[in-house]
């Protein structure tokens, strides 16, 4: 048998919703697109601490940003 290719956002099967699961899968995958660190400079994947707070992996520089997105909360509604 061949195996069955999920798509992104699958786990939620047929539930929720499209728009929903449209969402899901656009927030999930912002959040592990590289980013700049504030600090540093370097463009890593940020690590998510709590909502709104995350951290960069190389230097440790602990920031806020939205709450699944590490950029400040006007540039995610404007993107």
């Amino acid at each position: 048998m061949s195996a069955i290719k999920e798509r992104a956002g699958g786990e939620l099967g047929v539930k929720y919703g499209m728009k929903l699961r449209r969402d899901y899968v656009r927030l999930k995958s912002q959040r592990k697109q590289p980013m700049r660190c504030p600090s540093c400079g370097k463009h890593v994947v940020m690590d998510r601490i709590a909502a709104g707070i995350w951290r960069c992996p190389k230097c440790g520089y602990t920031f806020t940003g939205s709450a699944f997105s590490p950029r400040p909360y006007s540039q995610v509604i404007s993107a």
